[in-house]
Order: structure tokens, then C-alpha cells, then sequence
């Protein structure tokens, strides 16, 4: 209850006269309760009538788009690639507005090259390293994590990627060896030798599969990072199966 009502209710009780028996000085005293109790609910009726009242509606707009459980919005963008009954391959709105929420491109798989935030660099393991990656207009920024690994990226399948690691400090005569664990194609190949900024530069072809491309650096003071590439449809949707 608030102070002023609080104060009218005790001037209200002390202006009964001093005669009156406590039974009706308390019956007084709830009536007057009463009224106001009642005046207070109409007020709040009235606000929520009115359109022009301020009122908190930021619960009531906010949804999470896809669905409010993991579950949908993980089948919205399962649509994305599904091929309907009359070959339309474009993305559904549902798996549009899902991707737009998560900062995923629509295409994202199909062409170009994506990879997800950054991760933090209060702790990185190992070597400090960073890295460029460009595919055609789109590039992607990289680094490593504490356990080495590259963000994940996205890309098609058979694309071109060019990439370019950066390890502050490291000399001239150190090297770079890289390798591709799960196929795709390399150049060129053998341990790499960083120019004056530290800088070694390599192209990797995705192959024709679907899935994950890793690439592995392990430089001459044996510090290794991760590099990893998912081609073509992306992991969060389901896989198309014949019948």
C-alpha cells in the first residue's frame, strides 16, 4: 500500500469522535479501506483500456523466431535445402527468419564462405595465431580457441578457398607444416616458410562430399592449430533419405 494512502487512512480514523464505540470505529475504518482498494482496481482497469497509457509489452512482442524450443528451430532450417514436389529449391520464409536470428546466412552452404563469432581470447593455447580466409567476395575472419581450433567455417563443396595464417613473432627460420586429414586438395604442400610479417599463405579446394574438411598446422615448435571447413548442406539439417 502506498505512504499516502497509508496517511489518509490514519487521518481518516483519527477524525472519528472520540465517543464512538471501537466497534464502529473499525467499521469506519474498513469502509474507508474499501473505497480505496476500490478506486486503486478502477485506475488499473481503466490503464489497461486505455491504448494510450504507457504499459510494459515488451514480454508480450518478443518471441524467438522458428519456435520457442531448440527442437523447431532446428527444423526450420532444415528446410532450407528440401527439394518440394516441383523442384523449388528456394528457402522457406521459417527457415529465413531462423537464420537471420542466428546471424547464419540463408545460403550458407550453397555458396561463399561463413564462419560463426570469433571466440574470445582470454585464453588461447599454445601459440598465438590468426587467420584470413577468402572465398571469391565473402572472407571469414579466424582464431583459435584454447584448444587450438579454428572457429568452424562454411562453405560449397569443390570451392576454392584461399587461406592466410598469421603467428606474431615467429622467424624466419621456423616453418609451418600443413596437412588435410579428411580429403579435399592442397597447395601448395610441405612444411611453409612465413614471410618478414609471419605470414604463411596456402588455397584449399573442398571436395565433392558433403561434411568436414580438416586441416591441420603444426609449426617447427611443434604447436598445433586446427583449421575446419563443413561443405556443402549444413550440419543443423537433416539429411534428405530415399525411400
Amino acid at each position: 500500500m502506498q505512504a499516502n494512502q497509508v496517511a489518509v487512512i490514519q487521518n481518516f480514523y483519527l477524525s472519528i469522535p472520540k465517543p464512538m464505540s471501537h466497534f464502529r470505529k473499525s467499521l469506519y475504518v474498513l469502509s474507508g479501506l474499501a473505497g480505496i482498494l476500490a478506486i486503486s482496481w478502477f485506475v488499473r482497469q481503466e490503464a489497461t483500456k486505455n491504448p494510450e497509457l504507457p504499459r510494459n509489452s515488451a514480454k508480450s512482442s518478443t518471441r524467438e523466431p522458428g519456435g520457442s524450443f531448440r527442437e523447431a528451430r532446428l527444423a526450420a532450417a532444415a528446410q532450407q535445402a528440401s527439394v518440394s514436389s516441383n523442384g523449388n529449391t528456394q528457402p522457406s520464409d521459417s527457415a529465413i527468419e531462423m537464420a537471420r536470428a542466428a546471424g547464419v546466412p540463408a545460403t550458407v552452404g550453397k555458396s561463399g564462405l561463413w564462419a560463426g563469432v570469433m571466440p574470445s581470447d582470454a585464453a588461447s593455447g599454445g601459440s598465438k595465431a590468426f587467420a584470413v580466409a577468402r572465398a571469391g567476395a565473402s572472407r571469414a575472419d579466424l582464431r583459435t580457441d584454447q584448444n587450438g581450433m579454428f572457429q568452424r567455417m562454411h562453405s560449397a563443396t569443390g570451392q576454392r578457398i584461399e587461406f592466410q595464417v598469421s603467428y606474431p613473432g615467429m622467424k624466419s627460420t621456423e616453418w609451418v607444416d600443413v596437412g588435410i586429414l579428411d580429403g579435399g586438395t592442397l597447395e601448395p604442400t610441405g612444411p611453409l616458410k612465413p614471410d618478414k610479417n609471419g605470414h604463411i599463405s596456402f588455397v584449399f579446394h573442398t571436395g565433392p562430399s558433403d561434411g568436414s574438411y580438416r586441416i591441420s598446422l603444426t609449426t617447427s615448435d611443434h604447436d598445433t592449430k586446427m583449421l575446419d571447413i563443413w561443405a556443402g548442406r549444413p550440419e543443423w539439417e537433416e539429411r534428405l533419405t530415399a525411400n
